[in-house]
């Protein structure tokens, strides 16, 4: 079972104290934390991305002769890789999928998937030497 919260309080940090608790006494299992800065998906995502995007446009032309646009491949990695969100308008409730709604550890986390699946495809993706992402592998690495 996956326990995911955002930590913005010391009340937020005692529910998820109470959380880690609880497992210990009803298991002995271990559990995997991951910590991630939770405030909206940066500047520098969004622009690395749709770099990306355009790159893949180029790639995906000169290896297939097929034409496609970035908002193309957007729509295509948005339902492949962008968690889905509840939307309810009314009595109606739809899942959408946007990154609009990331935080820089979700939009991360889409980036490596973006990133593996062109790699896996044959394609290469410029990660330039400054950007956030890359900060985020190298220290990764270390």
């Amino acid at each position: 079972m996956a326990y995911e919260c955002l930590l913005s309080s010391p009340d937020a940090m005692m529910q998820l104290s109470s959380y880690v608790h609880d497992h210990f006494e009803d298991s002995a299992k271990p559990l995997k934390v991951r910590i991630t800065q939770g405030g909206q998906r940066s500047l520098s995502q969004n622009a690395l991305y749709w770099m990306w995007l355009g790159e893949l446009v180029q790639q995906v032309k000169a290896k297939s002769g097929e034409s496609y646009t970035t908002d193309d491949l957007h729509e295509y990695f948005k339902h492949r890789f962008c968690p889905s969100r509840p939307l309810t308008f009314g009595k109606r409730e739809i899942t959408v999928h946007s990154t609009t709604r990331l935080d820089s550890g979700e939009m991360t986390r889409y980036l490596t998937h973006v990133h593996e699946w062109a790699i896996g495809a044959g394609f290469k993706l410029t990660i330039p030497i400054d950007s956030e992402y890359r900060e985020l592998l190298e220290r990764q690495e270390q």
